[in-house]
């Protein structure tokens, strides 16, 4: 699988126990999704890592892509595809010096602004929105 495609749409869990993001992602892959982002708010790193490890075996199973939400450690831990970044974590030019050219990092833009922004940063994609703003 050429690590680098970045498909049309993207599959991210949102649960607040980590067996549930485990369902999610099993249910995501076992209906054809590609490429899955595990989105995590509030885990201790422990939790998060293990959380990871079991979605990529399933990912990896159904030969599907798996991006870390907002760890950049974690991501390269479990050997994810990539990683997501919000405005708030690490930048892109410094999560690629971790990470290396064949990760996939991904950033959040919320505003046409933000994105003019994030390209100085070249990233593999931009998450767009979101289309309202929620407490997670």
């Amino acid at each position: 699988m050429n690590n680098k495609i970045i498909e049309r749409f993207q599959f991210i869990t949102n649960a607040v126990e980590p067996d549930a993001h485990i369902r999610q992602i099993t249910d995501a892959c076992e209906g054809g999704c590609k490429w899955v982002q595990l989105r995590v708010k509030e885990f201790d790193n422990e939790t998060w890592l293990n959380t990871a490890i079991k979605a990529k075996s399933i990912t990896d199973k159904y030969n599907a892509k798996l991006i870390i939400n907002d760890n950049v450690n974690i991501a390269k831990k479990v050997g994810a595809a990539g990683t997501h970044l919000g405005k708030t974590d690490m930048n892109i030019k410094k999560a690629r010096e971790v990470l290396g050219r064949n990760f996939i990092i991904g950033g959040t833009a919320n505003t046409f602004k933000d994105i003019v922004s994030l390209s100085y940063e070249a990233p593999d994609y931009i998450g767009l929105g979101p289309y309202r703003f929620t407490t997670t």
